[in-house]
């Protein structure tokens, strides 16, 4: 590698390794766990110098061109998997203007305004997807706890970075909007991660013995769920 290739750091409690990631953005971000020595940091990324260069190549190649570009930044239809949902997106360029976004129908969006200010636009769109968060995920948690005889004290939604969810040591349960871009089966098994930390604030094995009686397909649910991180919307990202 020829100099040294600019990353960040985001620390993730629940790692045990670090983790190589290229965001939606073209960002190169090493996620580690509490106490790495980020000393070794730039020898891992020679390590994976070639995965890392795919990567980006993919990344420009979709966002080479305007075309391409405005295509991840705006996309025609928004697929919420985890609620079987399939929206589809008009938009209206009115340079100048203030973004609006509304629904027009049951399954479709509307965004008018300023489309050149892209921050702003994308936000409105997390929003949107905040709003259909909080409707649906609270209420597919309670479901769940009481299937497998749960309780915890309170249920938030955020937009999250790196996580998919967490629980604080009272019981506070709060999980991300992306979930709805999973498929059932994964949100379910998050729903079940969280809802067995608040018997084991930890990852023992006597919390991954629970998680498994509650998720018999825990481990390819695992597996998965590190891949679908890495095909979350370009919006999200902004």
């Amino acid at each position: 590698m020829q100099g040294e290739r600019a990353y960040s750091v985001r620390e993730n409690r629940r790692l045990k390794h670090p983790r190589i990631m290229v965001t939606a953005l073209g960002e190169v971000v090493v996620v580690v766990p509490p106490g790495f020595d980020c000393a070794t940091i730039p020898g891992l990324l020679r390590d994976k110098e070639a995965w890392i260069a795919e990567a980006l190549r993919r990344r420009q190649v979709a966002a080479g061109s305007e075309q391409g570009r405005q295509a991840l930044l705006f996309p025609d239809k928004i697929e919420l998997r985890g609620i079987g949902e399939l929206w589809g997106v008009e938009y209206c360029h009115k340079p100048g203007c203030m973004l609006e976004l509304e629904v027009v129908d049951r399954a479709g969006l509307r965004m008018s305004g300023d489309l050149d200010a892209h921050a702003a636009s994308a936000k409105l769109l997390q929003e949107w997807l905040k709003w259909k968060a909080r409707d649906v995920l609270p209420g597919w948690l309670q479901r769940v706890a009481r299937q497998h005889g749960f309780s915890y004290e309170r249920v938030s939604v955020r937009h999250q970075k790196t996580r998919w969810g967490s629980c604080s040591g009272q019981g506070t349960i709060s999980l991300n909007i992306k979930l709805l871009f999973l498929p059932s089966e994964l949100v379910e098994h998050v729903l079940i991660h969280e809802l067995c930390h608040t018997v084991h604030p930890n990852h023992s094995r006597a919390f991954w013995e629970l998680v498994g009686r509650c998720d018999p397909n825990t481990d390819r649910n695992r597996r998965e769920l590190r891949l679908a991180s890495r095909s979350m919307p370009l919006f999200l990202e902004l």
